[in-house]
Protein backbone atom coordinates (compact mmCIF):
# COMPACT_ATOMS: atom_id res chain seq x y z
CA UNK A 1 0.00 0.00 0.00
CA UNK A 2 1.08 3.35 -0.79
CA UNK A 3 1.80 5.63 2.20
CA UNK A 4 -0.72 7.89 0.93
CA UNK A 5 -2.94 5.69 0.10
CA UNK A 6 -6.64 5.82 1.81
CA UNK A 7 -7.31 2.72 4.24
CA UNK A 8 -10.98 1.59 4.81
CA UNK A 9 -12.08 -0.86 7.18
CA UNK A 10 -14.72 -2.46 5.73
CA UNK A 11 -17.57 -5.15 7.97
CA UNK A 12 -19.74 -7.42 6.14
CA UNK A 13 -21.85 -10.02 7.10
CA UNK A 14 -21.03 -12.19 4.44
CA UNK A 15 -18.54 -12.28 1.82
CA UNK A 16 -17.25 -14.90 -1.17
CA UNK A 17 -17.34 -17.89 -1.48
CA UNK A 18 -21.44 -16.75 -0.24
CA UNK A 19 -22.51 -15.04 -3.36
CA UNK A 20 -25.25 -12.22 -3.11
CA UNK A 21 -26.17 -8.97 -3.74
CA UNK A 22 -23.85 -7.32 -1.47
CA UNK A 23 -21.01 -10.00 -1.78
CA UNK A 24 -20.96 -9.23 -5.27
CA UNK A 25 -20.85 -5.20 -4.98
CA UNK A 26 -18.25 -5.18 -2.35
CA UNK A 27 -15.85 -7.01 -4.89
CA UNK A 28 -16.64 -5.05 -7.96
CA UNK A 29 -16.25 -1.77 -5.71
CA UNK A 30 -13.24 -2.68 -4.29
CA UNK A 31 -11.26 -3.97 -7.19
CA UNK A 32 -11.83 -0.52 -9.44
CA UNK A 33 -10.71 1.37 -6.48
CA UNK A 34 -7.03 -0.02 -6.78
CA UNK A 35 -5.47 3.05 -4.43
CA UNK A 36 -7.49 2.23 -1.68
CA UNK A 37 -6.65 -0.45 0.77
CA UNK A 38 -9.37 -2.01 2.39
CA UNK A 39 -9.27 -4.27 5.56
CA UNK A 40 -12.92 -6.76 5.80
CA UNK A 41 -13.94 -8.46 8.64
CA UNK A 42 -16.30 -11.07 8.07
CA UNK A 43 -18.08 -14.32 9.90
CA UNK A 44 -16.37 -17.22 8.54
CA UNK A 45 -20.06 -19.14 7.95
CA UNK A 46 -18.18 -22.31 6.19
CA UNK A 47 -15.44 -24.70 6.35
CA UNK A 48 -14.82 -24.23 2.43
CA UNK A 49 -13.99 -20.25 3.32
CA UNK A 50 -10.29 -19.51 4.09
CA UNK A 51 -9.13 -17.65 7.71
CA UNK A 52 -7.27 -14.64 5.61
CA UNK A 53 -6.67 -13.89 2.56
CA UNK A 54 -4.84 -11.37 0.19
CA UNK A 55 -6.70 -10.29 -2.77
CA UNK A 56 -4.53 -7.25 -4.35
CA UNK A 57 -6.24 -4.10 -2.37
CA UNK A 58 -8.19 -6.19 -0.15
CA UNK A 59 -7.22 -8.27 3.11
CA UNK A 60 -9.54 -10.48 3.97
CA UNK A 61 -10.29 -11.98 7.51
CA UNK A 62 -12.72 -14.32 8.10
CA UNK A 63 -13.68 -15.25 12.14
CA UNK A 64 -15.23 -18.15 13.30
CA UNK A 65 -15.79 -21.43 12.93
CA UNK A 66 -17.67 -21.83 9.62
CA UNK A 67 -21.12 -22.87 10.80
CA UNK A 68 -23.99 -20.05 10.76
CA UNK A 69 -23.47 -19.49 14.12
CA UNK A 70 -20.44 -17.02 13.50
CA UNK A 71 -22.85 -14.73 12.83
CA UNK A 72 -23.83 -13.80 16.36
CA UNK A 73 -20.30 -14.47 17.79
CA UNK A 74 -19.34 -11.52 14.95
CA UNK A 75 -20.94 -9.35 17.44
CA UNK A 76 -17.85 -10.45 19.65
CA UNK A 77 -15.48 -11.48 17.83
CA UNK A 78 -15.64 -8.50 15.13
CA UNK A 79 -16.25 -5.74 17.74
CA UNK A 80 -12.57 -7.17 19.56
CA UNK A 81 -10.97 -7.52 16.17
CA UNK A 82 -11.88 -4.57 14.84
CA UNK A 83 -10.63 -2.22 17.85
CA UNK A 84 -7.54 -3.62 17.45
CA UNK A 85 -7.39 -2.64 14.23
CA UNK A 86 -8.24 0.42 14.90
CA UNK A 87 -5.25 0.98 17.21
CA UNK A 88 -2.49 -0.49 14.67
CA UNK A 89 -3.93 1.54 11.51
CA UNK A 90 -4.92 5.38 10.42
CA UNK A 91 -8.16 4.69 9.05
CA UNK A 92 -10.22 7.01 6.92
CA UNK A 93 -13.53 5.51 7.60
CA UNK A 94 -15.01 2.07 9.04
CA UNK A 95 -17.35 1.11 6.22
CA UNK A 96 -20.26 -1.28 6.81
CA UNK A 97 -22.48 -3.33 4.47
CA UNK A 98 -26.24 -3.75 5.66
CA UNK A 99 -27.55 -3.10 8.93
CA UNK A 100 -27.23 -6.42 10.24
CA UNK A 101 -24.60 -8.60 12.50
CA UNK A 102 -21.90 -6.48 10.96
CA UNK A 103 -23.82 -3.13 11.89
CA UNK A 104 -24.38 -4.25 15.11
CA UNK A 105 -20.52 -4.59 15.34
CA UNK A 106 -20.10 -0.85 14.08
CA UNK A 107 -23.39 0.18 16.79
CA UNK A 108 -20.82 -0.87 19.31
CA UNK A 109 -17.65 1.00 17.84
CA UNK A 110 -19.44 4.08 17.60
CA UNK A 111 -19.39 4.30 21.53
CA UNK A 112 -15.68 4.08 21.62
CA UNK A 113 -14.54 7.99 22.49
CA UNK A 114 -12.02 7.70 19.44
CA UNK A 115 -13.02 6.08 15.87
CA UNK A 116 -12.92 7.00 12.15
CA UNK A 117 -16.76 7.75 10.70
CA UNK A 118 -19.19 5.34 10.22
CA UNK A 119 -20.29 4.85 7.07
CA UNK A 120 -23.06 2.58 5.94
CA UNK A 121 -24.48 0.80 3.12
CA UNK A 122 -28.05 -0.07 3.15
CA UNK A 123 -28.69 -3.53 0.52
CA UNK A 124 -31.39 -4.79 2.61
CA UNK A 125 -33.93 -6.77 0.26
CA UNK A 126 -36.03 -7.96 2.17
CA UNK A 127 -39.43 -6.90 3.54
CA UNK A 128 -38.18 -4.57 6.34
CA UNK A 129 -41.54 -3.14 7.77
CA UNK A 130 -42.78 -6.71 8.48
CA UNK A 131 -39.76 -8.03 10.36
CA UNK A 132 -40.28 -9.12 14.03
CA UNK A 133 -39.98 -5.81 16.33
CA UNK A 134 -36.44 -6.52 17.96
CA UNK A 135 -34.70 -7.24 14.45
CA UNK A 136 -36.40 -3.75 13.10
CA UNK A 137 -35.55 -2.28 16.83
CA UNK A 138 -31.95 -3.39 16.30
CA UNK A 139 -31.85 -1.70 12.64
CA UNK A 140 -32.86 1.28 14.07
CA UNK A 141 -30.67 1.54 16.66
CA UNK A 142 -27.50 1.06 14.45
CA UNK A 143 -29.26 3.36 11.52
CA UNK A 144 -29.38 6.16 14.56
CA UNK A 145 -25.82 5.98 15.32
CA UNK A 146 -24.20 5.99 11.85
CA UNK A 147 -22.05 9.07 10.48
CA UNK A 148 -23.51 8.94 6.83
CA UNK A 149 -25.33 6.34 4.80
CA UNK A 150 -25.61 5.40 1.34
CA UNK A 151 -28.64 3.56 -0.10
CA UNK A 152 -29.06 1.17 -3.31
CA UNK A 153 -32.49 2.75 -4.08
CA UNK A 154 -34.52 5.96 -3.17
CA UNK A 155 -36.52 3.52 -1.80
CA UNK A 156 -34.08 2.57 1.30
CA UNK A 157 -32.99 6.16 1.32
CA UNK A 158 -36.56 6.98 2.68
CA UNK A 159 -36.37 4.01 5.18
CA UNK A 160 -33.01 5.27 6.72
CA UNK A 161 -34.59 8.41 7.36
CA UNK A 162 -37.25 7.28 9.67
CA UNK A 163 -34.82 6.24 11.79
CA UNK A 164 -31.65 8.89 11.53
CA UNK A 165 -32.35 12.47 10.05
CA UNK A 166 -29.17 13.90 10.71
CA UNK A 167 -26.85 11.97 8.55
CA UNK A 168 -26.59 12.72 4.93
CA UNK A 169 -27.71 9.87 2.53
CA UNK A 170 -26.80 9.41 -0.71
CA UNK A 171 -28.15 7.07 -2.97
CA UNK A 172 -25.51 4.96 -4.25
CA UNK A 173 -27.09 1.93 -6.90
CA UNK A 174 -25.49 -1.33 -7.64
CA UNK A 175 -24.14 -1.83 -10.59
CA UNK A 176 -23.60 -3.95 -13.42
CA UNK A 177 -20.31 -5.84 -14.79
CA UNK A 178 -21.33 -4.95 -18.45
CA UNK A 179 -18.05 -7.42 -19.85
CA UNK A 180 -19.39 -9.72 -18.06
CA UNK A 181 -22.81 -9.76 -19.19
CA UNK A 182 -22.92 -8.33 -22.60
CA UNK A 183 -20.87 -11.13 -23.92
CA UNK A 184 -21.75 -13.40 -26.61
CA UNK A 185 -21.50 -17.23 -27.24
CA UNK A 186 -21.34 -19.15 -29.84
CA UNK A 187 -24.47 -21.57 -31.01
CA UNK A 188 -22.12 -24.75 -29.95
CA UNK A 189 -21.68 -23.03 -26.18
CA UNK A 190 -25.11 -22.64 -25.70
CA UNK A 191 -26.55 -25.33 -27.16
CA UNK A 192 -24.31 -27.61 -25.03
CA UNK A 193 -25.74 -26.24 -21.95
CA UNK A 194 -29.20 -26.53 -22.85
CA UNK A 195 -28.95 -30.34 -23.55
CA UNK A 196 -27.65 -30.21 -20.25
CA UNK A 197 -30.40 -28.76 -18.61
CA UNK A 198 -33.20 -30.33 -20.81
CA UNK A 199 -34.30 -27.42 -23.10
CA UNK A 200 -35.00 -28.17 -26.47
CA UNK A 201 -34.74 -25.66 -29.68
CA UNK A 202 -37.90 -23.73 -29.43
CA UNK A 203 -39.00 -23.69 -26.46
CA UNK A 204 -39.88 -20.88 -23.83
CA UNK A 205 -37.92 -20.85 -21.32
CA UNK A 206 -38.31 -18.05 -18.57
CA UNK A 207 -35.53 -17.14 -15.91
CA UNK A 208 -35.22 -16.39 -12.70
CA UNK A 209 -32.03 -16.24 -10.87
CA UNK A 210 -31.93 -15.51 -7.11
CA UNK A 211 -32.02 -17.05 -3.88
CA UNK A 212 -35.06 -19.49 -3.84
CA UNK A 213 -37.26 -17.56 -1.29
CA UNK A 214 -40.90 -16.56 -0.46
CA UNK A 215 -39.94 -13.21 -0.88
CA UNK A 216 -39.34 -13.51 -4.48
CA UNK A 217 -42.84 -14.70 -5.39
CA UNK A 218 -41.67 -17.67 -7.00
CA UNK A 219 -44.82 -19.96 -5.85
CA UNK A 220 -46.90 -17.39 -8.14
CA UNK A 221 -44.23 -17.10 -11.10
CA UNK A 222 -44.63 -21.09 -10.96
CA UNK A 223 -48.58 -21.04 -11.43
CA UNK A 224 -48.06 -18.35 -14.00
CA UNK A 225 -45.73 -20.61 -16.18
CA UNK A 226 -48.89 -23.10 -15.85
CA UNK A 227 -51.03 -20.75 -17.15
CA UNK A 228 -48.72 -19.82 -19.79
CA UNK A 229 -48.58 -23.58 -21.05
CA UNK A 230 -52.41 -24.59 -20.64
CA UNK A 231 -53.50 -20.95 -22.84
CA UNK A 232 -50.77 -21.62 -25.60
CA UNK A 233 -50.51 -25.59 -25.54
CA UNK A 234 -48.66 -25.86 -28.37
CA UNK A 235 -45.77 -24.07 -26.83
CA UNK A 236 -43.02 -25.96 -24.38
CA UNK A 237 -42.78 -23.52 -21.39
CA UNK A 238 -39.76 -24.15 -19.51
CA UNK A 239 -38.99 -22.25 -16.18
CA UNK A 240 -35.33 -22.31 -15.42
CA UNK A 241 -35.09 -21.20 -11.54
CA UNK A 242 -31.37 -20.33 -11.19
CA UNK A 243 -29.93 -20.42 -6.96
CA UNK A 244 -30.76 -22.12 -3.73
CA UNK A 245 -32.91 -21.60 -1.27
CA UNK A 246 -35.65 -22.52 1.73
CA UNK A 247 -38.00 -23.09 -0.88
CA UNK A 248 -36.56 -25.35 -3.33
CA UNK A 249 -38.26 -28.34 -2.01
CA UNK A 250 -41.51 -26.57 -1.90
CA UNK A 251 -41.64 -25.40 -5.17
CA UNK A 252 -40.49 -28.72 -6.56
CA UNK A 253 -43.77 -30.35 -5.05
CA UNK A 254 -45.58 -27.10 -6.53
CA UNK A 255 -44.25 -28.02 -9.57
CA UNK A 256 -45.46 -31.83 -9.30
CA UNK A 257 -49.43 -30.58 -8.16
CA UNK A 258 -49.78 -28.20 -11.14
CA UNK A 259 -48.59 -30.78 -13.45
CA UNK A 260 -45.68 -28.83 -14.78
CA UNK A 261 -42.54 -31.00 -13.21
CA UNK A 262 -40.54 -32.00 -15.63
CA UNK A 263 -41.03 -28.11 -17.58
CA UNK A 264 -39.56 -26.84 -14.09
CA UNK A 265 -35.37 -26.73 -13.95
CA UNK A 266 -33.55 -26.52 -10.45
CA UNK A 267 -29.64 -26.02 -11.95
CA UNK A 268 -29.17 -24.78 -8.60
CA UNK A 269 -25.86 -22.37 -7.50
CA UNK A 270 -23.75 -21.39 -10.43
CA UNK A 271 -21.11 -19.49 -11.01
CA UNK A 272 -21.38 -15.87 -10.86
CA UNK A 273 -19.44 -15.61 -14.24
CA UNK A 274 -21.41 -17.85 -16.17
CA UNK A 275 -24.58 -16.77 -15.38
CA UNK A 276 -24.56 -14.66 -18.79
CA UNK A 277 -24.75 -18.02 -20.36
CA UNK A 278 -28.23 -19.23 -18.43
CA UNK A 279 -29.59 -15.56 -19.72
CA UNK A 280 -28.81 -16.03 -22.70
CA UNK A 281 -30.71 -19.41 -23.19
CA UNK A 282 -33.74 -17.14 -22.04
CA UNK A 283 -36.28 -15.38 -23.32
CA UNK A 284 -37.92 -13.52 -20.62
CA UNK A 285 -36.48 -12.62 -17.03
CA UNK A 286 -39.20 -12.56 -14.59
CA UNK A 287 -39.14 -12.09 -10.50
CA UNK A 288 -42.28 -11.20 -9.13
CA UNK A 289 -40.98 -9.84 -6.05
CA UNK A 290 -42.73 -8.50 -2.75
CA UNK A 291 -39.74 -7.09 -1.95
CA UNK A 292 -36.34 -5.87 -3.54
CA UNK A 293 -33.77 -3.34 -1.69
CA UNK A 294 -33.15 -2.77 -5.58
CA UNK A 295 -32.94 -5.89 -7.48
CA UNK A 296 -30.02 -6.63 -9.54
CA UNK A 297 -30.45 -9.64 -11.18
CA UNK A 298 -33.07 -7.79 -13.17
CA UNK A 299 -30.33 -4.83 -14.28
CA UNK A 300 -28.00 -7.98 -15.17
CA UNK A 301 -30.65 -9.40 -17.33
CA UNK A 302 -31.34 -6.21 -19.34
CA UNK A 303 -27.37 -5.70 -19.75
CA UNK A 304 -27.37 -9.53 -21.26
CA UNK A 305 -30.35 -8.19 -23.68
CA UNK A 306 -33.37 -10.12 -22.08
CA UNK A 307 -36.30 -8.08 -21.34
CA UNK A 308 -37.85 -7.89 -17.67
CA UNK A 309 -41.19 -8.29 -15.73
CA UNK A 310 -41.19 -7.69 -12.31
CA UNK A 311 -43.32 -5.40 -9.55
CA UNK A 312 -43.31 -2.36 -8.42
CA UNK A 313 -42.00 -3.11 -4.76
CA UNK A 314 -39.10 -1.64 -3.05
CA UNK A 315 -36.20 -0.42 -5.35
CA UNK A 316 -37.53 -1.77 -8.76
CA UNK A 317 -39.26 1.56 -9.74
CA UNK A 318 -35.91 3.17 -9.87
CA UNK A 319 -35.03 1.38 -13.06
CA UNK A 320 -38.26 -0.62 -14.33
CA UNK A 321 -40.40 1.96 -16.23
CA UNK A 322 -43.20 0.11 -17.43
CA UNK A 323 -43.73 -0.37 -21.47
CA UNK A 324 -40.24 1.23 -21.10
CA UNK A 325 -37.08 -0.71 -19.11
CA UNK A 326 -39.58 -3.85 -18.68
CA UNK A 327 -43.11 -4.58 -17.76
CA UNK A 328 -44.68 -4.29 -14.20
CA UNK A 329 -47.02 -7.15 -13.05
CA UNK A 330 -48.99 -7.35 -9.91
CA UNK A 331 -47.19 -10.25 -7.71
CA UNK A 332 -50.13 -11.49 -6.27
CA UNK A 333 -52.28 -12.57 -9.60
CA UNK A 334 -50.15 -14.98 -11.52
CA UNK A 335 -52.54 -14.51 -14.51
CA UNK A 336 -51.12 -11.01 -14.54
CA UNK A 337 -47.78 -12.20 -14.29
CA UNK A 338 -48.20 -15.03 -17.44
CA UNK A 339 -50.06 -12.04 -19.36
CA UNK A 340 -47.21 -9.47 -19.21
CA UNK A 341 -44.68 -12.60 -19.82
CA UNK A 342 -46.61 -13.23 -22.63
CA UNK A 343 -46.47 -9.36 -24.06
CA UNK A 344 -43.12 -10.13 -24.53
CA UNK A 345 -42.93 -13.58 -26.03
CA UNK A 346 -45.32 -12.44 -28.77
CA UNK A 347 -44.64 -9.33 -29.35
CA UNK A 348 -41.56 -8.23 -30.92
CA UNK A 349 -41.87 -4.34 -31.32
CA UNK A 350 -42.40 -4.27 -27.83
CA UNK A 351 -39.76 -6.53 -27.17
CA UNK A 352 -37.16 -4.73 -28.93
CA UNK A 353 -37.91 -1.33 -27.37
CA UNK A 354 -37.86 -2.91 -24.17
CA UNK A 355 -34.26 -4.62 -24.92
CA UNK A 356 -32.58 -1.97 -26.17
CA UNK A 357 -34.21 0.75 -23.35
CA UNK A 358 -33.11 -1.60 -20.89
CA UNK A 359 -29.21 -2.03 -22.07
CA UNK A 360 -29.24 1.77 -22.30
CA UNK A 361 -30.34 2.34 -19.16
CA UNK A 362 -27.42 -0.04 -17.81
CA UNK A 363 -24.75 1.44 -19.13
CA UNK A 364 -25.56 4.82 -18.15
CA UNK A 365 -26.85 4.79 -15.05
CA UNK A 366 -25.86 1.38 -13.59
CA UNK A 367 -22.12 0.38 -14.80
CA UNK A 368 -19.78 -0.51 -11.78
CA UNK A 369 -17.05 1.64 -13.73
CA UNK A 370 -19.42 4.75 -13.19
CA UNK A 371 -20.64 3.43 -10.00
CA UNK A 372 -17.21 2.40 -7.83
CA UNK A 373 -15.75 5.83 -7.98
CA UNK A 374 -18.83 7.30 -5.83
CA UNK A 375 -17.80 5.33 -3.25
CA UNK A 376 -14.28 6.66 -3.25
CA UNK A 377 -15.52 10.55 -2.96
CA UNK A 378 -17.59 9.96 -0.15
CA UNK A 379 -14.53 8.53 2.29
CA UNK A 380 -13.11 11.62 4.28
CA UNK A 381 -8.65 11.90 3.83
CA UNK A 382 -7.43 10.90 7.07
Amino acid sequence: MKPEAKRILLLTTAYRPLVGGSEVAIEQVTKRLPNIFFDLLTPRLTTTARRQEQESNVFIQRLGWGTNFDKWWFLVSGFWRARQMLRQHPYSAIHVWQASYAGGVAWLLSWLSHHPPIILTLQEGKQLERQNWPLRKLRGMILGRIDRATAISHYLKKYIFQFNHHSAVLVIPNGVDRATFAQEYSYGDLAYLADQLGIMPGDKVIIHIGRLVKKNGLANLMRAAAHLQDSNPAWAVKLLLVGEGPERETLARLALNLGIGKSVIFPGQISYYDLPKYLKLSQVFARPSFSEGLGNAFLEAMAAGIPVVGSASGGIPDFLKDGRTGLLCDPRDPEDIADNIQRLLTDENLRHRVVQAGRELVKSDYDWDKIAPRYAEIYPAI
